[in-house]
């Protein structure tokens, strides 16, 4: 008989794994909340084949959390148009609170806008109770609420803290989705504490946070605006440039997006491309008039044609390109 070899095996009570830990100096655990045990695997590598590595040591730090459990939901969850601004609600039910909290954070998903105008928008707080459907909340509201962090890319809002009796935080703010969907990230702290974020997590795992969109017509181009109409680039410094603002949407990788110009003869005469890491957004390209020789064409009209550096033919989109005319003129 020989030796008995041990081996763990993960219940359905257990999260799979988390996505590898790459920073050296250790990152925030990214397991679901509530979090009652760990379990770690280290991979050990060495360069040198006469050596071998080892690990002496794993430290992990705790800090109280704000509540035992915060589980979010967005509603609506589901878009039938991109690009053209909506309102959401953004509701957290907590458990048992340990500190209270006094700032939250929402990171949209890639291609996604957040606007909050405390004059228009409000964040409430108070007992589950007062939060049921069609429920008046309006005495719940929170005083005081400021945003700490106002970028397209994140919504960061601080507010006088809140402590026992509430049960649920509901954020209401403004959304421009412009890609498919993703999670929404959201995030709660005591700023007095030890200032670590404790994570929300979704409802309804892989569904509560997640916004979908679901466009009746598809387009890749949109709100393509060309100023001035006629430019005039003589070198005056009035009209010297035109700008061609538009809008990408449902493109969430890093493709080239590219103003093509051509003169009535069908020959293209200048060429400008704009790369990103995430493509969908709005856009202003700016042309000054001059050919790939960098001389300036003659006056008349000339076609614009916006298009992706990609393959879309098979997307299903209605205009994977978009054309417009510009007048030249001195």
């Amino acid at each position: 008989k020989g030796d008995i070899i041990p081996e763990e095996v993960a219940g359905n009570d257990w999260e799979p794994w988390s996505e590898p830990y790459e920073v050296a100096s250790g990152s925030a655990i990214t397991s679901p909340s509530p979090r009652k045990y760990m379990k770690v695997r280290a991979t050990l590598l060495s360069d040198d084949s006469e050596s071998f590595a080892t690990l002496d040591e794993i430290r992990v730090n705790f800090s109280d959390p704000v509540a035992s459990s915060l589980q979010g939901r967005v509603v609506p969850n589901r878009v039938d148009s991109l690009g053209v601004e909506r309102s959401f609600a953004l509701k957290v039910e907590i458990g048992s609170l340990q500190e209270g909290f006094d700032e939250v954070l929402v990171q949209p998903p890639p291609g996604m806008k957040l606007n909050f105008d405390p004059t228009r928008e409000s964040l409430f707080a108070g007992p589950a109770s007062a939060f049921e459907e069609e429920a008046d909340v309006t005495t719940f509201e929170l005083g005081n609420v400021r945003v700490v962090k106002a970028v397209p890319d994140s919504l960061h809002l601080a507010f006088d803290s809140v402590g026992s009796g509430v049960e649920v935080l509901q954020l209401n703010f403004r959304g421009t989705l412009l890609t498919a969907g993703g999670r929404l990230q959201v995030q709660m702290r005591n700023s007095e504490g030890d200032g670590f974020w404790q994570r929300v997590d979704e409802k309804v795992p892989r569904n509560s946070l997640q916004l979908v969109a679901k466009p009746k017509t598809k387009t890749l181009f949109s709100d393509l605006t060309i100023i001035p109409p006629v430019f005039t680039p003589n070198g005056d410094d009035v009209n010297d440039l035109v700008t061609m603002n538009f809008t990408v949407l449902m493109v969430g990788a890093s493709t080239a997006v590219a103003a093509e110009i051509f003169d009535l003869n069908g020959r293209r005469v200048r060429r400008l491309e704009e790369q990103r890491s995430i493509s969908s957004g709005a856009y202003s390209i700016t042309w000054d008039g001059r050919d790939e020789e960098n001389a300036l064409l003659p006056p008349g009209l000339y076609a614009v044609r916006l298009r992706l550096v990609s393959n879309t033919e098979d997307t299903g989109v209605a205009n994977r390109e978009m054309l417009r005319t510009i007048a030249l003129a001195y």
